[in-house]
C-alpha cells in the first residue's frame, strides 16, 4: 500500500501520520458528541481560522467522503457516511494544530 493521502490534507500542512493517526481517532471521539458541541466548534472555527483555511478545510470534508480507508481507521461506517462528525472533527483538528497550517501569501 502506498503512504497517501488526499492533496486536500497536504494542503492544510496534515501528514500521512496526523491523517490516519490523530485526525481519525478526533473524528471517532467526535462521533459520540452532542450536536451542542459540535456547534461550539464551528462557531470557535469560523471566528478563528482564516477564510482560505475554512475553504480549504471544505474540499477536504468532500475528499474524505470518498477514503474507505480514512472511515476504517475512525471506526466509522462507510455507508452510513460520518453524520457530522468528519467535518466538525476537522475544524476541531485544524483549530488545535494551527501553527502547522502552511499561511497562504493571499490571505
Amino acid at each position: 500500500m502506498i503512504n497517501s493521502i488526499p492533496l486536500e490534507a497536504q494542503v492544510l500542512g496534515i501528514t500521512y501520520e496526523e491523517y490516519y493517526g490523530e485526525l481519525a481517532r478526533t473524528v471517532k471521539r467526535n462521533s459520540t458528541k452532542p450536536d451542542t458541541e459540535y456547534q461550539n466548534i464551528f462557531d470557535k472555527a469560523n471566528k478563528k481560522l482564516p477564510k482560505e483555511t475554512i475553504k480549504k478545510a471544505l474540499s477536504l470534508i468532500e475528499s474524505i467522503g470518498y477514503d474507505k480507508e480514512f472511515f476504517q481507521a475512525a471506526d466509522l461506517n462507510y455507508a452510513e457516511g460520518g453524520n457530522g462528525c468528519i467535518s466538525v472533527s476537522i475544524y476541531d483538528y485544524l483549530l488545535n494544530h494551527q501553527e502547522n497550517i502552511p499561511s497562504d501569501k493571499s490571505e
